[in-house]
């Protein structure tokens, strides 16, 4: 909240100061300091992508990566529909049971979501947008590359993911220890479910130890 507060005030700083700037400009020409608000941020952000190495983003053509092992763990709702209706070029391979069922209305008449939790290894079910078209959905089997393998490129790849994304293993333990602690320190309340039935009834356990059975509204103790 600090840093909210204060990165808020900067803000108005400098917004609330700026017709004091503008007021010295009064006497130049608007196209001039059009031609130097282009000029200038244009070198800053060739220099702000040089320090951040993000040319060859520019020069490869942008990507965006999204990596979730299940499509539940995506929650928003908002965010699932902008995700599937920007999407060129859909594959699917073999997928479980829960998002076969979500990405199933992005196949069908063509497939369904048994065919997509069936898939062969190798195999895709593939929905393409060519020029502004959607033909039929179709399967596509994947081949292996016919060179041999790298054993210095697969190191490499090793070298470059662990350095990317690895972390010291002594603070892996300490964030896995301290999460073990919390754990051990969680207390469980002391009336939760314990069994169920059916819909209607269910037994749950009371404060004295005791079992309580609730069957469409009315309770017997035991």
């Amino acid at each position: 909240m600090k840093n909210k507060f204060i990165n808020a005030s900067i803000a108005y700083l400098i917004w609330g100061s700026f017709p004091l700037y503008w007021k010295q400009l009064e006497q130049v020409p608007a196209l001039q300091i059009l031609g130097h608000r282009v000029v200038w941020s244009f070198l800053f952000l060739m220099l702000l992508l040089t320090l951040q190495r993000g040319w060859s983003g520019l020069l490869q053509g942008v990507r965006l990566i999204l990596a979730n092992q299940f499509i539940s763990q995506i929650r928003e709702a908002n965010i699932m529909q902008s995700l599937f209706g920007n999407v060129g070029i859909l594959a699917s391979f073999r997928l479980g049971i829960d998002d076969a069922a979500a990405v199933e209305s992005q196949f069908l008449p063509y497939f369904d979501r048994s065919d997509l939790s069936n898939l062969p290894n190798w195999q895709a079910c593939v929905k393409a947008k060519i020029q502004g078209q959607t033909p039929a959905a179709f399967t596509m089997n994947t081949l292996l590359p016919a060179v041999q393998p790298s054993a210095e490129t697969a190191a490499r790849v090793r070298a470059f993911s662990q350095q990317t994304y690895g972390r010291p293993r002594a603070a892996v333990e300490e964030i896995t220890s301290k999460r073990v602690k919390t754990l051990k320190n969680h207390k469980p309340e002391s009336f939760r479910p314990c069994f169920c039935a059916n819909r209607d009834s269910f037994y749950s356990k009371t404060p004295a130890g005791g079992l309580t059975m609730q069957t469409d509204g009315i309770s017997n103790r035991s």
